[in-house]
């Protein structure tokens, strides 16, 4: 069985399809209207927005970090040929974001004894534009692998299902893998990571010594779809419940000081309504899952008064939490949305056409200034 979700990565292309989702993204409700603010990113899926309207967006496959002003006008501000770029935030005076650059080829194909090592840097920049390396997560993954005993994989798989080699392992346990997909600067200057392939979060220091784990997300129990045959599962395995990787992409710090985290599971999790909302304690790790069935959470934002936006990707809407609810409503219709931030009464979002090759999207603005009513 495929093992991690490389998220949203090109290589998911096949799998994305699967969901249905087939146009170029574009609104279908009059209201709220949203704004065209920059137009042509290749694969926006990572968004910060300051107080004075700045937006900083990665083009994650494209390996460039981009500024766009208030007006629209935008520059290129940091460039990493060949790797990632995911998990944009702003505080503490710095942009931090991740640099992701994975084994060649992927986990599980015959390793390349001339490819670089992988890398998984929490990179800072200040105000002048000097960038530095706050941490290595790939490091600090293969000292600690946080899920090294979660098990994934099937339940209960009859003897007589064979699964190709090729897949995996039916079942295993957390390997040693890193992918930081999103941050969140504290006040203080530490930096709360959602790594995607560690299944956990984490927190690095400002002078970036002595990484932590504050939570591990547990399994998520799915179910795997018929659809699956098609990528090399047996048909005997259909139907069976499937422990996926929770796979975390964003965590926001919410005006309760709590942590509030997305979730996309990895396979089969894709495919379904599986996604997730969690909350937990930055001072004991404490979680809690506030909300579930979401199709593809790869992001959210938390307005001041405690409602909840989530972007369902594969669900083709920016769903909205009311305070102190756990059901959902749609909040905003439009192929697919990736990455959700508020900012002084204003909702900035960011698409991904998940029918191109290259992921092209927009970043958009819209008004979301009142409470949600439950």
């Amino acid at each position: 069985m495929p093992r991690t979700a490389r998220l949203l990565s090109t290589a998911a292309a096949g799998c994305l399809l699967l969901v249905g989702v087939a146009a170029p993204a574009a609104a279908r409700h009059s209201s709220p209207a949203p704004e065209t603010l920059s137009e042509d990113l290749v694969s926006p899926l990572s968004l910060a927005v300051t107080s004075d309207g700045t937006s900083y967006v990665t083009q994650s496959n494209a390996g460039v970090l981009t500024k766009v002003d208030k007006r629209g006008k935008r520059s290129d501000i940091y460039t990493a040929e060949g790797a990632e770029i995911a998990g944009v935030s702003v505080g503490s005076g710095k942009v931090t974001f991740a640099e992701n650059r994975t084994p060649s080829p992927e986990p599980g194909a015959e390793p390349d004894p001339n490819a670089p090592p992988p890398t998984a840097l929490v990179q800072q920049m200040d105000r002048k534009g000097k960038v530095r390396t706050l941490v290595d997560l790939w490091a600090f993954e293969e000292k600690n692998n946080p899920d090294a005993k979660v098990t994934y994989g099937v339940v209960d798989l009859p003897a007589s299902c064979v699964v190709p080699p090729e897949l995996g392992p039916s079942t295993y346990t957390g390997i040693v893998e890193s992918h930081p997909y999103a941050t969140a600067t504290l006040p203080g200057g530490d930096v709360i990571v959602a790594d995607a392939a560690a299944n956990a979060i984490l927190k690095v220091s400002a002078h970036g010594k002595d990484p932590k784990v504050l939570a591990v997300l547990p399994p998520v129990e799915t179910v795997i779809p018929p659809e699956a045959v098609e990528m090399g599962v047996p048909e005997c395995a259909v139907g069976l419940t499937y422990l996926a990787e929770p796979v975390p992409t964003d965590v926001e710090i919410g005006h309760d000081g709590q942590l509030y985290v997305t979730s996309l599971p990895g396979f089969p999790g894709e495919q379904g309504a599986y996604g997730s909302v969690w909350r937990i304690n930055p001072w004991t790790g404490k979680q809690r899952q506030v909300a579930s069935g979401f199709m593809g959470a790869t992001n959210l934002a938390v307005a001041p008064w405690g409602d909840i936006y989530v972007s369902e990707l594969f669900g083709g809407k920016v769903s909205v939490l009311p305070r102190g609810s756990s059901t959902a409503r749609a909040f905003l219709e439009i192929d697919g949305p990736a990455a959700v931030e508020w900012q002084r009464g204003k909702l900035y979002l960011t698409t991904y056409d998940l029918t191109s090759e290259e992921g092209t999207g927009a970043l958009l603005k819209l008004k979301a200034s009142f409470p949600a009513r439950r």
